[in-house]
């Protein structure tokens, strides 16, 4: 493989990474001054519920 190309998509996933960090610690503030800590806190906590569940049953769940 060329070094180059290595270098650049190592470079691209490294900027991703970066705006994907930056993303949440801004819009975090934003939205607990919306919608209210509380329900922050609810959002947070389903959203927390259903990736824990489709992590562990996945998308081909046989629960009767």
């Amino acid at each position: 493989m060329d070094f180059r190309k290595v270098l650049t998509d190592s470079g691209v996933s490294l900027f991703r990474q970066i705006v994907s960090l930056s993303r949440g610690i801004l819009v975090v503030p934003i939205i607990t001054k919306l919608i209210g800590v509380d329900t922050y806190g609810v959002w947070t906590l389903v959203f927390s519920v259903v990736t824990i569940y489709a992590g562990v049953g996945g998308s081909t769940s046989t629960a009767p």
